[in-house]
């Protein structure tokens, strides 16, 4: 949050859209503090004072004229003059002006811009940013005129004028750099390397490989393990020749002619006139061509006698197509097929029947109009009785959608059944619903959401044997209404809020204690109004049982 560029824009932002009280047992300190809290104070939220954007205030977190003033358990600031970061015990990060000055003593970083300074491990720093730089045993520089590093205890880098000349040495050899006229090594071993400025000319050699770049010409030439690789290529007609082994391609042409040989295959093309691949059986023409099935693939194989716009599967799968009307093709057994029509028609049906499982799928869908699918899967047990059952059944048509899922179990050790609908017209509406149900019959999770225009009116309730949950909202925030098991809160923009708990706690507030009435479990009043306390009782229980609430102080 130390970032105070958008100061203005956040504070406009934040009165308008973060007033309201919150209804929320679980607090922030403030509607901007995005932290959870390491210090958990019972009874925070019966007595937060919500008083945005002039304060807000949850213990152990307080703000005031929120971003000026904040203070939470974790940091202190007062922007954009001061800051301080840190934990429940004490600050470590202390900023003035930020970014401008900084001291951070867990990290050992200092900065009163543009002089940076502190400890990176073992190693001081010095910084004047952008001239002088200096990290103890390591780096050396005054920008431009020099610079000076040492990575290991026996390479140097030393560069004058940088990046014009350059000068480095280590136990390999000896190197020296001069911008546009080359880049030179002499190592200790037989290897050598020269190169000169590219892309007008460049070449390398070491003991196993060469190469050269221009511009019109390429190559290169590789030895290892007593196999030699070589390409070569004339990038301006996307030519080139490649070697590997026993392996050799050719492209020329800008492309249009490949031939590849492996052995005894080979596979190639001339576009537009033919293609062909010795392996996968494959020959293709304009005017008729074929892809045999092979052993290790066997379910793609095809055939067109006039064009390839209409031909026949002779693979596993049969049946043939017509393009762009229709692609039909099916298995032997008759338990898939799929077909496609009219390029975004689709229609499929596959099913499975073992001893074990019994599964049928099926679809049927026209993009953008509809979809439709059917789904249903049964596992068995040995005797032959269906053990879990899954029925799932979907539709959509354009904006509306609408599906059905279902799964049951049944058997002699367990028995249920979770049913879910889900229906909508973007963006008018939105419903979805799930019941889960026990080996009574009875449903132990009921789960429902609606929404009515998106954020105008939505609806949440969650009912399980340890939880009565629903929430109400409209306009996400304007009315906000939450219960949980009889506790109960309410908040109305932009001030109002309204709690009531199971063990006859209620309070009722306005602008905080503008006007407030509180009624404690054992049924003592308070009473404030224009922030004066008119009425007090004995100090009422708050709802954790922690301590007393309401005594004005």
């Amino acid at each position: 949050m130390n970032k105070q560029c958008c100061f203005i824009t956040i504070l406009f932002l934040s009165i308008a859209l973060l007033l309201a009280g919150c209804a929320s047992p679980e607090m922030k300190g403030t509607p901007f503090y995005s932290g959870e809290y390491h210090i958990n104070v019972p009874g925070a939220d019966a007595r937060r004072v919500n008083l945005w954007p002039l304060a807000y205030y949850r213990d152990p977190a307080l703000s005031v004229a929120w971003p000026v003033f904040e203070h939470t358990e974790e940091h202190l600031a007062i922007r954009p003059f001061f800051s301080a970061y840190g934990d429940t015990h004490a600050y470590s990060q202390y900023n003035v002006l930020w970014p401008l000055c900084q001291a951070d003593a867990r990290s050992h970083d200092y900065r009163i811009f543009p002089a940076f300074w502190g400890r990176t491990g073992e190693q001081d720093y010095q910084v004047l940013f952008p001239l002088f730089w200096r990290y103890a045993g390591e780096t050396q520089a005054l920008f431009p005129l020099w610079f000076y590093n040492r990575d290991t205890a026996t390479d140097r880098d030393l560069w004058l004028l940088w990046p014009l000349l350059r000068y480095h040495t280590s136990p390999d050899g000896t190197e020296w750099h001069a911008l546009l006229f080359g880049d030179y090594r002499y190592p200790q071993s037989n290897e050598s390397y020269s190169g000169y400025p590219w892309p007008l000319f460049f070449s390398w050699q070491t003991r196993n490989h060469d190469g050269l770049f221009t511009p019109v010409y390429a190559s290169q030439t590789s030895t290892r393990n007593d196999v030699t690789n070589d390409w070569e290529a004339i990038p301006p007609l996307l030519s080139w020749h490649y070697r590997e082994g026993a392996r050799e391609s050719v492209t020329a042409g800008l492309g249009l002619y490949h031939r590849t040989v492996t052995g005894a295959n080979r596979r190639g093309w001339l576009f537009p006139l033919f293609a062909y691949d010795t392996l996968d059986q494959l020959f293709l023409t304009p005017l008729f061509g074929w892809d045999k099935p092979r052993e290790k693939d066997p379910d793609d194989g095809y055939w067109y006698p006039l064009t390839p716009l209409a031909g026949f599967h002779t693979g596993r799968y049969r049946g043939g197509w017509l393009f762009p009307l229709w692609n039909h093709r099916r298995n032997e057994s008759g338990t898939f097929s799929e077909t496609h029509f009219l390029l975004f028609g689709n229609a499929t049906y596959s099913s499975r029947d073992t001893d074990a499982v019994h599964a049928q799928d099926s679809t049927l869908s026209f993009f953008p109009l509809f979809s439709h699918t059917d789904r249903t899967l049964s596992r068995r047990l040995e005797d032959g009785t269906d053990l879990t059952t899954y029925a799932v059944r979907r539709d959509r048509q354009i904006l509306i959608r609408w599906s059905d899922y279902a799964f049951n179990r049944t058997g002699q050790d367990q028995k249920g059944s979770v049913t879910s609908r889900s229906d909508g017209l973007f963006p008018l509406w939105d419903f979805e619903t799930e019941i889960q149900t026990g080996p009574d019959g009875l449903p132990f999770d009921d789960t429902r959401d609606n929404a009515i225009l998106l954020f105008l009116y939505d609806f949440k309730q969650k009912h399980t044997a340890a939880t009565d949950y629903v929430r109400r909202r409209i306009l996400w925030r304007v009315w906000h209404y939450e219960r949980r098991n009889g506790d109960s809160s309410m908040d109305l923009f932009p001030f109002i809020t309204h709690d009531v708990h199971a063990d006859g706690f209620r309070k009722t507030s306005f602008f905080w204690r503008l006007f407030r009435h509180e009624t404690s479990p054992l049924g003592e009043t308070a009473l404030d109004i224009l922030f004066l306390p008119l009425l007090r009782g004995k100090p009422a229980l708050d709802t954790s049982g922690q301590g007393p609430e309401g005594t004005g102080k």
